[in-house]
């Protein structure tokens, strides 16, 4: 009794400082991992080289990777990256992987206040937070090097602004949101207006207040939006001309949308990702399935049935409402476009988060959920020791032991407090979960590095290249090798030409996949390989003219 009577005041005080309870908590997550591994292949090698551009060639507004313009992203994000250099002592790779950890803490309070604004209950915009936390796949996104985070967190406070215009309707809330929504497109895409927009608008429709959108101010809201992104399509048109331009709105935006060639899913694919992903807590809506399969009635539907009758107030249920729609209009617009990668759901993630933390909270079952948590634990510490069985790379993952520890330790722990006060489970859940992230990014991520980060193959370039050789690169994904190598290198996909400059004398460090070393028929007898690594998942040689070789084994 005492103890749950301790865990109690504790939730108390959080509740009562939510801001500095997060920003401990994901300290505690991510602070003894800023310098523990590599930049890890692909993301995060070609943001660090975007940024040395940025830094170094003062392309400010056009980004460029590997010495070329770079299309695929706008550059508010590595404006961030700056400022925060700008204030912090950090150096790469510690700056990126601390500007991660500032996106997801935006992104937490972002959440928190999404919550509070369409819940107005604090326990539940708290404990909504403490769920993205305990999310084993948004705890890794913290840990990697990406601007979704930070896309994602500008896209949840647009949907804030809009709904506070609806309550409220005070033109200043309105125009927020629109340079929100201008801010997240020129972070990542035309995602970032698509998302709030679509999602105000059957929001509206359901609500009966289309006239809201007929309104003088909301039309200048759209121009100021439209106003700020035009400013930026014009400056890259001044500054990399039209070419540059078709390439971001046909292959970046128009093929992408509709027919990429990157990452083509069938429309179902977040329909199986999904409950993956928001794993350990997928097992909370499995016990709601089963109950209702059962046809038992638990509380909750009592619950339900009371704000039906009107317990619960207006307010409440049109920001059920507003959640809702977020998250499946949210959902269905990213089923439809051709390009599927499970990190583009993260703007879904705080509405998810908040309707799984309101039924948590009401829910009676707390007990059945923490079993099968303990159970889903359990059987992760029986998995996690075989890790090394079942990897098809040429290493040793380290730390999976400590990790199974910890997961048997955090199973047995929650299967003993299942029955008692809510917090104290909760608490254990969450100081589990940082113990956890921390063996995995201390112990079992630098271990990764061998197959996940180029920096031992790019560095072995970059020797070559200080002896005065050309780095050429066949058919590989841009930038895979610039930021460890020190140089820009040249990528192409005509072998014919590779082999013709070869054969002429010159002095080639030439990297390549296996299959297409393999598959080269006219390979120059002249080329020797000098280094293999695994690079996620596959085989990359780097070969060099036998000259370079032998004045290799010279110098040695």
């Amino acid at each position: 009794m005492q103890t749950d009577k301790f865990c109690t005041k504790i939730w108390t005080w959080i509740q009562k400082h939510p801001y500095f309870s997060l920003a401990v908590i994901l300290g505690l997550q991510t602070a003894f991992t800023l310098n523990t591994r590599n930049l890890w292949f692909s993301d995060e090698i070609r943001y660090a080289n975007v940024f040395e551009h940025l830094i170094q060639a003062k392309k400010w507004l056009v980004l460029y990777l590997n010495g070329q313009p770079y299309p695929d992203k706008p550059p508010v994000y590595f404006w961030f990256i700056y400022l925060v250099k700008s204030c912090t002592p950090f150096t790469p790779p510690a700056l990126f992987f601390f500007c991660t950890s500032l996106s997801a803490y935006l992104y937490l309070i972002a959440t928190y206040h999404l919550a509070l604004v369409t819940i107005k209950d604090k326990n539940i915009s708290l404990l909504a937070c403490l769920v993205l936390l305990t999310n084993l796949y948004f705890m890794g996104v913290t840990h990697y090097l990406r601007m979704d985070l930070f896309f994602a967190s500008l896209i949840i406070l647009s949907h804030i602004f809009f709904y506070k215009y609806y309550l409220i309707q005070k033109n200043k809330y309105l125009y927020t949101a629109f340079i929100l929504s201008a801010l997240a497109v020129l972070t990542k895409g035309p995602l970032g207006l698509a998302f709030p927009l679509i999602s105000f608008l059957i929001f509206l429709a359901l609500q009966k207040k289309m006239n809201l959108i007929w309104q003088k101010n909301f039309l200048k809201g759209i121009g100021l939006c439209l106003s700020i992104l035009l400013l930026w399509v014009i400056g890259a048109y001044i500054v990399e001309g039209e070419k540059f331009l078709h390439s971001i709105f046909y292959d970046q935006i128009y093929r992408r949308a509709v027919n990429t060639w990157h990452h083509p899913q069938p429309f179902y694919h977040y329909l199986l990702t999904l409950p993956l992903v928001w794993l350990p807590w997928t097992i909370l809506f499995l016990l709601k399935a089963w109950n209702m399969v059962k046809g038992k009635k638990s509380r909750e539907s009592s619950v339900g049935s009371q704000e039906s009758r009107g317990e619960a107030t207006d307010g409440l249920k049109s920001g059920l409402r507003f959640l809702s729609v977020y998250f499946l209009s949210g959902f269905i617009l990213l089923s439809c476009i051709s390009i599927k990668i499970v990190i583009y759901l993260l703007p879904i993630f705080a509405p998810l988060a908040i309707l799984t933390a309101k039924f948590l909270w009401e829910s009676q079952q707390k007990s059945k959920f923490w079993l099968g948590l303990a159970l889903f634990f359990a059987l992760l510490a029986l998995v996690l020791p075989l890790a090394n069985f079942f990897h098809p790379w040429p290493i040793k993952i380290k730390g999976h032991f400590l990790a199974a520890f910890v997961c048997l330790g955090l199973a047995v722990l929650i299967f003993k407090l299942r029955k008692k006060d809510f917090c104290l489970p909760l608490m254990t859940l969450v100081m589990g979960m940082t113990l956890l992230i921390n063996v995995l990014g201390i112990f079992t991520a630098p271990s990764l590095d061998a197959v996940m980060s180029p920096r031992e193959q790019a560095e072995k370039m970059g020797f070559y290249i200080r002896k005065g050789y050309t780095p050429i690169a066949y058919k590989i994904y841009s930038g895979t090798y610039t930021y460890y190598a020190g140089q820009n290198i040249l990528e192409t996909r005509d072998l014919a030409m590779i082999g013709q400059r070869v054969r002429n004398g010159e002095k080639i460090v030439l990297a390549m996949r296996k299959k297409y070393w393999d598959s080269w028929r006219e390979r120059p007898e002249n080329l020797k390989i000098v280094h293999k690594q695994w690079i996620v998942d596959r085989a990359y040689y780097l070969a060099v003219t036998k000259e370079a070789q032998a004045q290799k084994s010279n110098n040695n």
